[in-house]
């Protein structure tokens, strides 16, 4: 499976946003005094029918990604929240939004971003 998503192309552009999106929070995590070599649970947030997100959520495993929940959000959207363990050094955190984007292109849903706890040494 990881084979087949290392395959999807990413736009840039939208790589691009995500990345802008992602310096906000880690400069959050920065300020908050966060050491980003320690390794610990990040939270990944994906949207959309429920349908897809039930497919992504049945072969999370294989991506190394734990599922964490499955919600209706409103208006027949639906929201899955998967975690990994990872540290949130820039190049991680880069490859990590990569492979969400690739994820989301594959299952036909929307990435909504990352976060975790600031983790101090």
């Amino acid at each position: 499976m990881k084979d087949l998503i290392a395959a999807i192309a990413v736009d840039p552009a939208l790589f691009a946003a995500e990345r802008a999106a992602d310096a906000g929070v880690m400069a959050s995590l920065e300020h908050n005094g966060d050491c980003p070599d320690i390794a610990r649970r990040v939270d990944l947030r994906f949207k959309g029918d429920e349908a897809h997100l039930r497919d992504l959520a049945t072969v999370a495993g294989q991506l190394d990604l734990d599922v964490l929940q499955l919600v209706e959000a409103g208006g027949n959207v639906y929201v899955l929240d998967l975690s990994c363990r990872s540290d949130t050094r820039e190049a991680t955190i880069d490859a990590l939004t990569r492979t969400a984007l690739q994820i989301a292109t594959r299952f036909g849903v929307t990435y909504d971003g990352w976060g975790c706890v600031a983790t101090k040494a």
